[in-house]
């Protein structure tokens, strides 16, 4: 049975032409990381302001496979382009923490609550408190 482990080498063989033409550019790992925050959190506004819209419910996987490209772009661009650092690791850690923080909870409010601002307010609440630790475990090397 193939396993995620087995199709992860693969995966970043389909993205190794794109993140050599990155780093040739200029493009820091740092920056996609924060790019990826600012896509999760965009798309999880635009999932709550769709007011319960089936064709956002689509977006959905699209969004979660360009995140995890993105993860392992900066992964790749970072170890394979020198361009670790502990700027980096921590924002690698939080960016993950913030990606829960800023889509999750609008899946939550589209299904939970539709269009309640409390809802939302009371999801993010949520996956807020429980990252905040993880995060904070995170950034003293613990792990998550």
């Amino acid at each position: 049975m193939i396993t995620i482990y087995d199709l992860k080498p693969r995966f970043q063989n389909l993205l190794r032409p794109l993140v050599q033409a990155m780093a040739k550019a200029g493009v820091s790992a740092n920056a996609v990381t924060l790019f990826a925050v600012f896509v999760s959190i965009a798309a999880g506004a635009a999932l709550f302001l769709s007011k319960g819209a089936v064709w956002a419910l689509f977006c959905i996987p699209v969004v979660l496979f360009l995140r995890m490209a993105l993860n392992a772009i900066d992964g790749m661009l970072a170890k394979e382009h020198a361009m670790k650092s502990d700027l980096g690791a921590l924002l690698n850690e939080m960016g993950g923490c913030r990606f829960r923080c800023g889509f999750i909870p609008s899946v939550c409010a589209y299904r939970r609550y539709r269009s309640s601002l409390g809802g939302f307010i009371r999801s993010g609440c949520h996956f807020y408190r429980d990252d905040r630790r993880a995060c904070g475990n995170a950034s003293k090397g613990e792990g998550v």
